[in-house]
């Protein structure tokens, strides 16, 4: 699946590529980032703010800048730098995406993941989350249910 086709599954309509702001990655990289993901990254659904939804979330922690300083490169999103406490410690970065940008990313790098627990997150991410949300933010007291069926089902993957 290409990055328009990934798109459309998701929703996207080719209006919004140019606001996503992803490069064009050869097959090479993504497998490689893909990997790790697998190794050391998380696809999560984290909780931004007390009492709201959680939001699809890629993200990867790494002592090697220049690994966060890639995928940041190829996808957008956010870099922060931790504070070293001990000085046998190495500094270290982390790299996350979230909302529409970490779905993109999870279409992006299915083909590629192994590790079943995150495919699994990731199927269920790409298959259910956009219908499972309403663009405005207000749930009925049905789509309020589905949705924390569907966070349930998508924490018990581990």
């Amino acid at each position: 699946m290409n990055l328009v086709q990934s798109l459309g599954v998701l929703g996207f309509d080719s209006r919004h590529l140019h606001q996503l702001r992803v490069a064009m990655i050869d097959e090479t990289t993504k497998a490689y980032i893909a990997g790790l993901i697998d190794g050391e990254g998380s696809i999560m659904l984290l909780a931004t703010h007390q009492g709201k939804w959680r939001t699809p979330t890629v993200s990867l922690s790494s002592t090697t800048r220049e690994l966060v300083d890639l995928l940041r490169e190829q996808y957008g999103g956010t870099i922060v730098s931790h504070k070293t406490y001990e000085d046998h410690h190495k500094p270290h970065w982390s790299w996350r995406v979230r909302y529409n940008k970490a779905l993109l990313v999870c279409a992006d790098l299915l083909p590629y993941l192994r590790v079943p627990a995150k495919v699994s997150r990731v199927k269920l991410l790409l298959e259910e989350y956009k219908a499972l949300t309403p663009r405005n933010g207000k749930y009925t007291d049905d789509q309020r249910v589905a949705k924390a069926q569907f966070e349930d089902r998508f924490l018990a993957t581990v």
